[in-house]
């Protein structure tokens, strides 16, 4: 991002991904929308610098605070990055807003990390035994495809002629699987649903054996998380329709 906060650690003497974590604080509306307006062409750009392995800007409840969260393989492509930025742009744009941020060297989980879900989301249960709890699974890199396909094939396939594999759908022990090829062409989003009683340890067990593929998938494959909110089992949303 723009900069590093002084006060987050900066763990420069261990090898390994860096991972940085932390919040964009704006001062005021103002700098809120140089924010939005610089954002997109940001994210763009670091997620194209080399050994970038995760860049994630999202919004909050507050419109002046963003979260931010970014990984790269190592100290040397963070260092990389760093530098770009500093003469962007977007770093020209939002000098002024309050970045606070943690820097830290991290292991191969981080790389690919298990999913880990927030209270927030084991507490949306709004339909009781209907609920269908949720989750998305960005899956990227040069052995991506090697590594879904790992991952899919033991699951029960649903054909379906208007993908290009034929193939949307898939089902094992509780959970459901649907797949979809990112629109920029890396890599694949993957979406882990399940519902009734054992929804919640239906899906952390299907994110664990994914996490568990990919990390055994030779080559390059990165896995990001997210939460998504609960519907129904029988598709309707949350107003029951």
């Amino acid at each position: 991002m723009g900069g590093i906060s002084t006060e987050g650690p900066r763990d420069e003497g261990r090898t390994g991904a860096v991972e940085l974590t932390g919040r964009l604080v704006c001062g005021d509306l103002d700098e809120a929308a140089a924010v939005r307006r610089h954002l997109p062409e940001h994210v763009a750009l670091t997620r194209a610098d080399p050994g970038c392995l995760r860049f994630a800007v999202e919004p909050t409840e507050d419109p002046l605070v963003w979260t931010v969260s970014e990984l790269f393989v190592d100290r040397a492509a963070f260092d990389t990055h760093q530098a770009r930025v500093r003469s962007s742009p977007w770093s020209e744009a939002t000098s002024g807003v309050a970045r606070d941020y943690v820097v830290e060297t991290v292991g191969d989980d981080a790389v690919i990390p298990c999913f880990r879900p927030t209270a927030h989301w084991l507490e949306d249960w709004p339909f009781e035994e209907c609920t269908s709890v949720r989750a998305r699974a960005t899956v990227t890199g040069p052995a991506a495809d090697r590594a879904v396909e790992d991952f899919l094939a033991p699951l029960t396939q649903v054909r379906d002629d208007s993908v290009a594999d034929g193939v949307r759908v898939h089902y094992w022990g509780g959970f459901r699987t649907e797949t979809a090829r990112r629109a920029d062409e890396d890599g694949w989003d993957i979406f882990l649903e399940s519902s009734g009683q054992d929804g919640f340890s239906s899906l952390q067990g299907a994110a664990d054996d994914l996490a568990e593929t990919l990390r055994s998938t030779p080559g390059d494959v990165r896995l990001a998380w997210r939460e998504l909110p609960a519907t129904r089992a029988d598709g309707a949303g949350r107003d029951g329709r």
